[in-house]
């Protein structure tokens, strides 16, 4: 009798191990898929659903996945009730959230919760210390700063005079690029703020020089969108004649909005990656062809949603528990490297990656490497 219950025991133990082996990971994701930077959300969204069906194609019934998707409309507080609703009532083991601001907000929703978190298309510095489940694979300010001072500084640039947008994220790669320029020689200086929404930026674009010495130039910190009307009425002004340079959101479709013509000239940061290769090429494709609306441009960061789903995916098959964010991120982190799509991507010991990144020049058209 007792060697029939413990059999019965041991029986269950193994099949509650395969059960749990064989548990679905549910996803959840709040993107921005309407309002102004659904360029960001869109194409994230889509590189996501493509990376499920590759899952599923690599992995077959070995690994089950639900993935639920939300917009958050670029705005925080739908961010947070949508969190509330996912990790609280969908249950979800993993959450994609989209933007800065919108990860600024979320991440203290997350606290004390067993879910992994992956904050996408966010460069904050210190976007990972939110939860000790925290992963970001991108790029993040600190690495795109000091690429932008040095770039500056081999110019024989020696002062530089922002024209920034009013958000917290902006602020600190502000901050980020004044101190990393100061260290090379290069002055750090504001010159105008631009408030999101506003479509009159005259008052505040009188600030700026008419035109520039040699050794002064424009460095432009936004999203991306107020960029061309930010150009415009310069050259309505007639003012910032001279050295223009900017971060990695001159790449987006937003930036090119009313023409590359606009554009000429201006020296950025951005991806090393392009879509000059092959594989970046296949699946922005892939990504066009779900999304007719969607204009390609150089600005691939969904290509790194789809990276960290597909390392999410090759963790958790590893994972004897996957629906556990502390075991998934054991899982992640003793990968250390992966080789994705955007190229290899380095994961640190504070869930932090290094994406490689490059000067790039708007000239004749055309986005040139330099």
């Amino acid at each position: 009798m007792h060697l029939k219950l413990l059999i019965i025991i041991l029986v269950f133990l193994v099949s509650g191990c395969t059960d749990n082996k064989q548990d679905t990971l549910k996803i959840g994701a709040i993107l921005p898929l309407t309002g102004k930077v659904a360029f960001v959300g869109e194409p994230e969204k889509a590189a996501l659903k493509i990376a499920l069906q590759d899952i599923k194609d690599k992995y077959g019934d070995k690994l089950k996945i639900e993935l639920i998707i939300e917009d958050s409309k670029a705005d925080p507080k739908t961010a947070v009730t949508l969190a509330r609703k996912l990790t609280e009532i969908d249950n979800v083991d993993v959450l994609f959230v989209s933007l800065s601001k919108i990860n600024k907000a979320v991440s203290p929703t997350l606290i004390g919760k067993d879910i992994v978190h992956f904050a996408t298309t966010t460069s904050d510095i210190g976007a990972t210390s939110a939860t000790p489940f925290t992963f970001r694979i991108y790029e993040n300010f600190g690495i795109e700063m000091e690429l932008l001072a040095k770039h500056a500084a081999q110019k024989g640039i020696e002062e530089l005079i922002s024209i920034k947008t009013d958000d917290y994220a902006i602020e600190q790669a502000y901050n980020e690029l004044k101190a990393r320029a100061e260290l090379l020689g290069v002055k750090v200086s504001e010159g105008s703020l631009i408030q999101l929404g506003n479509k009159d930026y005259r008052t505040e674009l009188q600030k700026i020089p008419r035109k520039l010495t040699n050794k002064q130039g424009l460095v432009f910190l936004g999203y991306g969108p107020e960029f061309p009307r930010a150009l415009k009425t310069l050259k309505e002004l007639d003012r910032g004649i001279g050295n223009k340079l900017g971060m990695y959101t001159f790449m987006t479709g937003a930036a090119q909005s009313e023409g590359v013509e606009l554009l000429e000239g201006i020296e950025f940061s951005g991806f090393a990656k392009t879509q000059k290769d092959k594989k970046v090429f296949e699946l922005t494709s892939k990504v066009m062809n779900t999304l007719p609306k969607y204009q390609a441009s150089p600005f691939i960061n969904f290509v790194y949603t789809y990276d960290a789903m597909m390392l999410l995916a090759e963790a958790a098959n590893d994972t004897e528990d996957r629906n556990s964010a502390e075991e998934l991120t054991s899982s992640i982190l003793t990968k250390k490297r992966y080789v994705g799509v955007g190229g290899e991507i380095n994961i640190n010991n504070d869930r932090d990656s290094i994406i490689p990144m490059a000067m790039f020049k708007y000239l004749n058209g055309q986005i040139v490497p330099l």
